[in-house]
């Protein structure tokens, strides 16, 4: 699991993304803009979650908690509402104990329009850059086709290789075969002697 999937629990995560620049740039502390995007991230759901869960998600103390909530208040990025009496908060299946404070997003149609922008974007910017990639790729392979065939039609016809089975094998001669071979090339050899005058 991701840093961004803990801290921006609701279900609208980028939007939660895009609030933490916003809080940010309105001047408040980095955690303090986190858990700015954690509330946005619920994108209108009342938030309700107790300081010492944030206490514990975000390492500090649950007083720590309460000034960054008072940031985000003085910076008019959200609103303290307490619910009703006897309200059942989400997620639960009865009222609590104690009566719970909604936190809300001040201006935050405005952010889901910025944020919608900026999706687009992005995807635009995504899908130009796809495309010419895309490109590349295909001139790449129509030049590397037309290189192969130049390269294969000027290259010379290689002369087959002869293998071993294709080459004469020498003769096993016998014993037997070189005697007579020796005796052969002997008496062809030898001189032949006139026969005797009898006149």
């Amino acid at each position: 699991m991701t840093t961004d999937a803990l801290l921006f629990e609701g279900p609208a995560g980028l939007l939660g993304a895009a609030a933490v620049k916003v809080a940010l740039q309105a001047g408040v502390s980095g955690k303090a803009a986190l858990l700015f995007g954690r509330l946005a991230s619920f994108n209108g759901k009342p938030f309700w979650q107790l300081r010492r869960t944030l206490a514990a998600l975000f390492l500090v103390s649950v007083r720590q908690v309460t000034r960054y909530f008072r940031e985000l208040v003085d910076a008019g990025l959200i609103v303290n509402k307490p619910a009703p009496i006897d309200a059942i908060p989400p997620g639960c299946s009865r009222p609590l104990p104690f009566r719970v404070w909604y936190k809300w997003v001040v201006g935050l149609p405005a952010l889901r329009q910025a944020v919608k922008v900026g999706s687009k974007a992005a995807y635009e910017r995504w899908r130009d850059r796809f495309e010419a990639s895309r490109a590349a790729h295909v001139t790449r392979s129509k030049l590397g086709a037309i290189i192969g065939s130049i390269v294969s039609s000027k290259a010379p016809a290689t002369a087959k290789r002869a293998t071993s089975s294709d080459e004469p094998r020498p003769r096993r001669w016998t014993p037997d075969e070189i005697d007579a071979e020796l005796t052969r090339i002997r008496l062809s050899e030898t001189p032949s002697t006139p026969p005797d005058d009898t006149s």
